[in-house]
């Protein structure tokens, strides 16, 4: 006899998680769904292993391990395994390992009863005469990996202790569940859902070779391998590339699995979320029947990953690849922007500044013409709409005081007269900042894209996230890109309205951080540009 099982299914959290999003191209994240419920003669024509619990009287008698165990225990235990065995000859008592875990089919007795002694008189005196056991209405559930459920009520019955020939309860589950020999047909088995993609080992390794960055790679258990149901797993650690998800990193599988197999390669075993400690990260953990543990930690290094849980312990993964002759030493990649200051050190700039950026540094030039350095990191971002909003995260940043701009709540009119401030192509021209103004020359750019206006201002690279100003010295965009970069022409740039900025802001973060202040209007051009120079940064990202 085997103990009581619980399989939960977390799957359909997922798939509504990815169902209503697109997926970056980078990820093929995909959702391989169940099977539609079968027939139960046809789930247990998948059967080829089941273990079964009794919970007598609300006891669970197996896991209990009583000293004796009643004689309607013992019964229940007899009856079940006569007909799985008459029904299901290919399938044998306990977990096949060999099989897909919906293979395997758990089956729970649960069942009240009560019993009464009688005597038969003679002779003046008294003789007992058996002992019957009445049994009241019972449910038999069958659970194929926790996704097939069939529940059924059956009929009460009497009967006499020791009367094992008597086969009332082999009798309703035959009648009532089914009675037709059920020979194994692996087609028959249902199948759980999956978390799929389309990365394999020697696609992953050619990624890992070109783009991976330093903890990225390919690990393997460090755990012995026990009689054949220890998971020796070969997993592959990458990096999420789609900000619309919340999980920094995920493991793919690739080999290893040895309890039921419903793993294939490129299966997602895992997620991982940033903590507040640098490289810790909270994991939700798929385990091998594909039931989600939240209590997964894991620590990664150069040389490999610890996984942390309260039930398991740790494990050490080594890291397999890339190998230390295999890495190419790879030159550190630079690339700058523009930004412009909001509210409690959050920063303004393009997703495609930020976008792969491993660090970000932000530096702002104070009166005396010298420099502060702060380190930044993405808060939320719009891919869509080409906005990022940075958050500085240092402990020498003393805030920014009182940001003497607002953000603009309408919409500018076409010729209107607009001026920017940024950081253009620092390497030839400087790292002084720069002022260039313009007009508005239309509400829309390239096909007629609502959330741009074309401009005049002249726009180069490492302008890109800086601020445009009207005359009365309010944001009203962000520089975003040229059409001269592609096709040759003179003064046809684009700034993204600043209204999607807006928009970000109170879908992700405290309204709060948008600015509100009034001492640019009514000032010169000149005095506007001195007073809203010190809120405007040099974006520096590498990776």
């Amino acid at each position: 006899m085997k103990i009581t099982f619980h399989f939960g299914h977390v799957l359909a959290m997922f798939c509504m998680l990815f169902s209503a999003v697109a997926v970056h191209p980078d990820e093929y994240i995909d959702i391989w769904t169940k099977s539609d419920k079968p027939s139960v003669a046809n789930a247990l024509r998948g059967a080829k292993g089941y273990t079964y619990a009794l919970i007598s009287n609300g006891v669970d008698v197996i896991a209990s391990k009583p000293q004796s165990v009643p004689f309607i225990d013992i019964y229940f235990s007899k009856e079940i395994q006569k007909w799985m065995s008459e029904i299901c000859p290919d399938a044998s008592p306990g977990l096949n390992y060999r099989y897909p875990m919906c293979a395997n089919v758990q089956i729970a007795a649960k069942y009240n009863h009560t019993g009464q002694q009688t005597y038969r008189a003679g002779a003046g005196w008294m003789a007992p005469d058996v002992y019957v056991n009445a049994v009241g209405s019972y449910v038999i559930e069958l659970s194929f990996g926790g996704e097939y459920v069939y529940q059924y009520k059956l009929p009460s019955f009497k009967i006499n202790d020791g009367a094992y020939g008597e086969h009332t309860v082999y009798y309703h589950l035959k009648n009532t569940i089914c009675g037709s020999v059920c020979r194994y047909d692996k087609s028959a088995t249902p199948q759980l859902a999956k978390i799929m993609t389309q990365w394999r080992e020697v696609s992953l390794k050619n990624y890992f070779d070109e783009k991976g960055d330093e903890i990225e790679g390919i690990y393997e258990s460090t755990r012995a391998n026990t009689n054949g149901h220890t998971a020796k797993y070969k997993l592959a650690l990458k990096k999420n590339n789609d900000d619309r998800f919340k999980y920094t990193y995920y493991l793919i599988y690739l080999s290893g699995a040895n309890q039921y197999k419903d793993w294939d390669e490129g299966e997602i075993k895992a997620f991982l979320y940033p903590t507040s400690t640098p490289n810790v990260y909270k994991t939700e953990w798929l385990m091998y029947n594909k039931t989600l543990n939240s209590d997964f930690y894991i620590t990664i290094d150069n040389s490999g990953f610890i996984t942390t849980n309260v039930t398991n312990g740790e494990e050490l993964f080594l890291k397999l690849y890339p190998t230390a002759q295999s890495q190419k030493p790879r030159q550190l990649e630079k690339w700058s922007g523009s930004g412009f200051a909001l509210n409690n050190g959050y920063i303004v700039t393009n997703y495609h500044v930020a976008e792969g950026a491993n660090s970000i540094l932000v530096y702002q030039t104070k009166d005396d013409g010298t420099r502060n350095v702060y380190k930044a990191t993405l808060a939320v971002s719009d891919k869509t709409n080409d906005i990022a909003i940075l958050k500085i995260n240092d402990p020498n940043f003393k805030g920014f005081g009182n940001i003497p701009y607002k953000i603009k709540t309408g919409v500018c009119e076409v010729g209107e007269s607009v001026w920017a401030l940024g950081f253009p192509m620092t390497d030839i021209m400087g790292d002084e900042i720069k002022f260039t103004d313009g007009k508005i020359s239309a509400r829309s750019g390239i096909d007629g894209m609502t959330s741009v206006y074309q401009i005049s201002v002249p726009i180069q690279h490492g302008n890109s996230g800086g601020p445009l100003f009207d005359m009365k010295g309010n944001i009203v965009g962000i520089t975003s890109s040229g059409l001269n970069r592609d096709l040759q022409t003179e003064n046809v740039n684009y700034a993204i309205k600043i209204s999607y900025l807006r928009l970000l802001i109170e879908d992700s973060l405290p309204t709060s951080i948008i600015p509100q202040g009034t001492v640019l209007q009514g000032q010169s051009l000149t005095t506007q540009i001195k007073l809203a120079k010190k809120y405007v940064f040099y974006i520096e990202c590498s990776k």
